[in-house]
């Protein structure tokens, strides 16, 4: 039996309010111990009477340097046992130990980290940096799981082009009361998106009918140039030309494929994430203007004005992509020197990688506007033609899942002695690429599955 002024006492009936530190009035939780045993130099003890610890937060060793914890004590006669263990139920990252420089004992503990909660998080039972002499006896430790990456954000469809309106049709070919000039139909401006159908072809009294104009943009779209406007009609009178429709926009590439593994620093694991779309869909080009008509050699007519062409499809808004899986690690040693001595360490399954983002689709292109009609003599006006259809967004590449490793270590591997033994779980599922409405329309690769090892060298 250990006498009082050789520690700080610790056990699950304790409380951490009246308690002060002694066998007959021991602190309740470890974290309130540890504080306790840091400021006064001293060894901690605990016991467990098989309800075993409970902390909320990584439960930090550091204040012990140059000292230790020690399990296996009875908690109604403090005797010590190499056959009991002092339980603690921790945290997704359970015990943290960083920065110790004279060393550290940790004996005859179970130690098992929650499942991670957030997306990518990952769960790691004991996680040391840059300490010395760290040694583990009788310990077991268990990590949860990784926790999945989050999915990506799908895009949102582009916006159709609308419908066109009175402004944009051809005026009537007339004899009666003909004026100067009858002005092709318009659109006012470009939509949101940059489309704009090609303005109708102006009519001229007694003259031949003009042409429309091509509709924009001309680049980004396949195929590129094309002017689609339709022609006026010269003598003897006939019909306006309709215009063609726009070319279509272009899609935006998808997202690079993810990283193939998530990474290990001094901070622990960063998950390989999915790369977002590259951009969104390019908007279609607008449709030809029509052509007018001819009232050549009929000095008392006007032929008819064209119609507008429609306005193109915008494009569809680019994916966000998957989040990568969190790992899973019983022990992370990192930059440090440790001796595992009689240690179990086991991790469960790691992340699954998060599904990439759907691109949204292009809008439809909208109808071009009719051209004037016609009228004894004179022909009618050319229609315009409907706008192109907007690209595709870019859609998300799938996430990449995290591994599972019961030990994990940088720098200078840990000593082994008696019997050590090391339990990896499954690596988790990859993430799947989105793709345009989910129907594998230009599809974003995939993720890569997690790795699964007993041990792990992070160099």
């Amino acid at each position: 039996m250990i006498a009082d002024g050789y520690g700080v006492f610790v056990s699950p009936k304790g409380d951490d309010t009246a308690g002060d530190g002694t066998k007959s009035k021991p602190y309740k939780t470890l974290s309130k111990a540890v504080g306790a045993a840091g400021s006064s130099k001293k060894r901690l003890y605990a016991c467990d009477d098989g309800t075993g610890f409970t902390e909320t937060a990584p439960l930090s060793l550091s204040p012990l340097d140059g000292s230790g914890v020690f399990g296996g004590f009875d908690c109604t006669t403090w005797t010590y046992s190499t056959a009991k263990k002092a339980k603690l139920s921790g945290a997704s990252t359970a015990v943290k130990i960083a920065s110790v420089a004279k060393g550290l004992s940790l004996e005859d503990f179970d130690i098992a980290a929650a499942d991670a909660a957030s997306p990518g998080g990952s769960s790691i039972g004991v996680l040391v940096t840059t300490t010395t002499n760290l040694t583990l006896r009788r310990v077991k430790v268990t990590a949860g799981k990784g926790a999945s990456g989050a999915p990506g954000t799908n895009g949102t469809n582009g916006d159709p082009g609308p419908a066109p309106t009175a402004a944009q049709q051809g005026a009537a070919a007339t004899c009666a009361s003909a004026p100067g000039t009858q002005v092709g139909g318009a659109w006012p401006a470009a939509s949101a998106c940059g489309s704009l159908g090609g303005k109708g072809g102006n009519a001229e009294k007694a003259a031949a009918g003009g042409n429309g104009t091509p509709g924009t943009p001309a680049a980004n779209v396949t195929p590129p140039g094309v002017d689609n406007k339709g022609a006026g009609s010269g003598f003897p009178p006939s019909n306006g030309t309709s215009g063609t429709q726009g070319s279509n926009g272009n899609a935006s590439p998808p997202g690079a494929a993810a990283p193939s593994a998530g990474s290990f620093t001094a901070a622990g694991f960063t998950p390989a994430n999915g790369l977002d779309g590259t951009g969104d869909g390019f908007p279609g080009q607008g449709g030809g203007g029509g052509g007018a008509s001819a009232a050549t050699g009929l000095p008392s007519c006007i032929g008819a004005s064209g119609g507008a062409g429609g306005m193109g499809g915008c494009g569809g808004k680019k994916a966000t992509g998957g989040g990568g899986g969190g790992a899973s690690v019983a022990l992370f040693v990192w930059a440090s020197t440790s001796v595992l001595e009689d240690v179990e360490l086991a991790s469960q399954k790691g992340g699954d990688g998060g599904k990439g983002g759907n691109g949204g689709g292009g809008g439809n292109g909208g109808a071009g506007a009719s051209g004037g009609g016609n009228t004894t003599g004179v022909g009618k006006a050319g229609d315009g033609a409907s706008g192109g259809t907007g690209g595709d967004g870019g859609s998300g590449s799938g996430g990449t899942a995290g591994p599972s490793y019961a030990l994990v270590w940088n720098g200078t591997a840990p000593t082994k002695s008696g019997t050590v033994t090391l339990t990896a779980g499954s690596g988790g599922s990859k993430g799947a690429g989105g793709s345009v409405g989910g129907v594998g329309a230009n599809s974003a690769p995939d993720g890569s599955n997690g790795g699964s090892a007993k041990e792990h060298e992070q160099k």
